[in-house]
């Protein structure tokens, strides 16, 4: 989805404003709600090589990675350590760990596989990159309003311009993170409809 898509929803009510004063303000709203919610996850597959423990990810067209949320072979959760847990773990035919690395290039599993050919599915959470063009479509499906309402909010806090309005910015504020606060329990909750507060048990009639 084009950034520009987005502006018809937030020009009319910051009159003036130029176009490439939204377009950046968008883009940084749209980090923020990613960021936020955790809700660009997308799957991708890493195929092990014998003695190899580092693989670079291909990212989605404009994305960033932030981190990856869990990875696994065979449907068995990889658990998640430090660089310094990893290291020193010698070779296995399929590893147990994962690490992100701090500059978040590439992943390394521990044990370093010992075979080739094991592959391991990632969940990987993204933000867009500072100079994204497109957004991921979804954010323009259910979250359209909600990422129009962060950008106007960043653009009425804007001092010493015509359509400065702190009262309307705390408004649209207050929209934005509603919406992060609902998408991240969306994610938590597997996209699925439903609530993650637990029934109350009772104890005895």
């Amino acid at each position: 989805m084009e950034l520009s898509a987005f502006y018809p929803l937030i020009a009319t009510e910051v009159i003036g404003c130029p176009i490439p004063v939204i377009e950046s303000v968008v883009r940084l709203t749209a980090t923020e709600f990613c960021r936020e919610s955790l809700s660009w996850v997308e799957p991708t597959t890493v195929s092990l090589v014998a003695g190899t423990s580092g693989y670079g990810l291909t990212l989605p067209t404009d994305a960033m990675l932030l981190t990856v949320r869990d990875a696994s072979i065979s449907g068995l959760l990889l658990r998640p350590a430090t660089h310094e847990q990893l290291v020193g773990m010698g070779e296995s035919q399929e590893p147990w760990f994962f690490n992100l690395a701090s500059d978040r290039t590439q992943v390394t599993f521990a044990p370093t596989p010992s075979k080739t050919g094991v592959s391991v599915i990632l969940r990987a959470i993204y933000t867009p990159t500072p100079t994204a063009q497109t957004l991921p479509d979804f954010l323009w499906t259910h979250y359209a309003e909600a990422i129009a309402s962060g950008a106007k909010s960043k653009l009425m806090l804007m001092p010493e311009v015509a359509w400065n309005s702190p009262s309307y910015a705390a408004y649209h504020r207050t929209v934005f993170d509603a919406a992060i606060g609902q998408a991240r329990i969306y994610e938590a909750h597997g996209r699925v409809p439903g609530s993650l507060r637990v029934k109350p048990v009772q104890f005895g009639y």
